[in-house]
C-alpha cells in the first residue's frame, strides 16, 4: 500500500511538472518572458521595469513553423515603443492590453520583454 502512494505520488508530481513546463502557464511566478526586437530603437541598451502594454497587433502565424509574429505597443517613461516578438501562442499568450512589463534593452536593440502581470490572468 506504501508503495502504491509513492508511486502515484510520483505521478501527480511528475503530471505537474509537465504541464507547468510545456502548457500556456506561465512560468517563473507568473512570468512569461519574450525575445523579440524594437522597432524605431532610439533609447539605447538599457532596463526599463513596470512598463504597460497598450495592444498587440498584426498577429500573424506562419503555418511552416507555427508560430505567430507580433508587434505589442508599449507604454514606458520615455514613450511609446515597438517591441516586435515570435512566440507559440499555445505555450505563451499574447501581450495584451493592460499587461505590465519589464524590458531589458541590449545595445544592438535586441530586447527583453518579461510580463509581470498578465491582465487575461494576473500574475
Amino acid at each position: 500500500m506504501l508503495v502504491a502512494l509513492i508511486v502515484l505520488a510520483g505521478i501527480v508530481v511528475g503530471v505537474y511538472y509537465l504541464i507547468t513546463t510545456s502548457s500556456g502557464v506561465p512560468q517563473n511566478g507568473g512570468q512569461t518572458v519574450f525575445d523579440g526586437g524594437l522597432l524605431y530603437n532610439q533609447l539605447g541598451a538599457q532596463t526599463i521595469t513596470g512598463a504597460r502594454v497598450l495592444s498587440d497587433n498584426g498577429c500573424k502565424t506562419d503555418p511552416n513553423t507555427g508560430l505567430s509574429n507580433c508587434t505589442a505597443e508599449i507604454e514606458t517613461q520615455y514613450g511609446t515603443i515597438y517591441f516586435n516578438y515570435e512566440h507559440n501562442m499555445m505555450m505563451k499568450p499574447c501581450l495584451s492590453n493592460g499587461d505590465i512589463v519589464n524590458i531589458v534593452i541590449g545595445a544592438d536593440g535586441v530586447a527583453e520583454v518579461t510580463r509581470t502581470y498578465w491582465n487575461g490572468g494576473g500574475a
